[in-house]
């Protein structure tokens, strides 16, 4: 088991941060290599292995030469660890790695957004874990992988209270709880969507095919799975990155932990986030469900997917009641209680009942954002299932 890293040296106890003293350099943990290179190791095994089976019996040169081959990509991982160390500087946590080529790199603190700690499956059986950090107008992927679990908390509490000023053993600041997504609702809600409407259109056009072309069988059973392959597979990364979900608030953003093998414990600040989305599948409105997500100007490679000008999207709700949406919402965007209906709810023209497709009552835009107006009726020849639920709206600080 890993110790916590020591208390850097504060010489000022004031807690100001000024004066904070250059800490010793340190490595990451012994066991790194074998979990940044198993992926490679256990591919490469398998390739080896098919090919062993293969081989005639007393081809035992090239069985060693296998040997060899994974032995090399295993002492690749160790001399990485070895040349790789890092520490905290006066103003900035500094990385140095590279055998041949030596590489520095430096995350300033005055410039450090968000410290967000992530468990991959094997990391988080072994109790490693692994840092990553959004630096303000930064482009490139800096992490520290991997330490110790404790480590990796103690280190992101010191990194986060210097970035703030405060000093290096302030203690990291309460996390008041928001909401959490039961697993069960999360299966229904992937089952529910389009991903699951696929895969069962597609086992009910198997079965008519089976009941009136038994001869075109066998291509109807190839196409299905080959789409249930590429549908369930989505449906089950999403179940699995999303479990478990739980969102709270602090002082420096939204603390969001989910995962199922491989868990994330991430920050979503609230002044990087760019835009909201409210998502109503058909499915889920007669149970009341929706979905957040939320635009975060930041660095590419996040663990959500990615959009153009290095915008990650976060779900900050994967799947929950109206009200759960609410309640984050009115940490998100300015004004009180912003709501579906005039904020980043579906689409809702104004002057309506409450409901879906639908706009609010009398006087709730004044309290929910800008007062949405319909497109012209001539655009119904254009969206003409959808052109009832389209509106658009703005006011002084939300264009919706």
């Amino acid at each position: 088991m890993s110790t916590p890293p020591p208390a850097f040296a504060d010489s000022d106890p004031a807690g100001s941060g000024a004066g904070v003293a250059v800490g010793p350099w340190r490595r990451l943990h012994p066991l790194s290599p074998l979990i940044r290179f198993s992926r490679s190791v256990t591919g490469l095994a398998v390739i080896l292995g098919l090919g062993q089976i293969q081989r005639s019996p007393g081809s035992s040169g090239e069985t060693v030469a296998d040997l060899v081959l994974i032995g090399a990509v295993l002492a690749a991982g160790v001399v990485a660890w070895q040349v790789t160390r890092w520490r905290i500087e006066a103003t900035s946590l500094r990385i140095d790695s590279g055998l041949f080529r030596r590489r520095s790199r430096q995350v300033p603190l005055s410039r450090l957004q968000a410290v967000d700690v992530v468990q991959p499956t094997v990391a988080r059986f072994i109790g490693l874990a692994e840092l990553r950090f959004r630096v303000a107008a930064g482009h490139s992927d800096v992490r520290l992988a991997f330490l110790g679990e404790r480590e990796a908390t103690a280190l992101r509490a010191q990194l986060l209270a210097m970035a703030n000023g405060l000093g290096a053993a302030t203690p990291p600041p309460p996390v008041r709880p928001l909401v959490s997504v039961p697993t069960g609702r999360l299966v229904w809600s992937v089952a529910l969507s389009d991903l699951g409407l696929v895969a069962v259109a597609v086992v009910l056009a198997d079965a008519v095919l089976l009941a009136t072309a038994p001869r075109a069988a066998a291509v109807g059973v190839a196409v299905t799975v080959a789409v249930l392959v590429g549908t369930v597979g989505p449906a089950v990364r999403r179940v699995t990155s999303e479990a478990g979900f739980a969102l709270g608030e602090a002082p420096d953003g939204l603390r969001v932990r989910c995962g199922l093998l491989a868990t994330v414990h991430e920050t979503v600040p609230l002044r990087r986030i760019q835009a909201v989305r409210w998502i109503e599948p058909l499915l889920w409105r007669p149970f009341g469900w929706c979905r957040l997500e939320v635009v975060v100007a930041g660095t590419r490679g996040g663990t959500r997917r990615d959009e153009p000008s290095g915008r990650v999207v976060h779900a900050l709700l994967p799947v929950g009641s109206r009200a759960d949406a609410i309640r984050v919402l009115a940490q998100v965007l300015p004004g009180p209680d912003p709501g579906p209906g005039s904020g980043p709810g579906p689409g809702r023209g104004p002057g309506s009942g409450p409901g879906p497709g639908s706009g609010p009552g009398p006087g709730a835009e004044s309290l929910m954002g800008p007062v949405l107006r319909p497109p012209p009726a001539r655009a119904r020849w254009k969206a003409p299932l959808s052109w009832h639920f389209l509106a658009a709206g703005h006011d002084e600080e939300l264009a919706v």
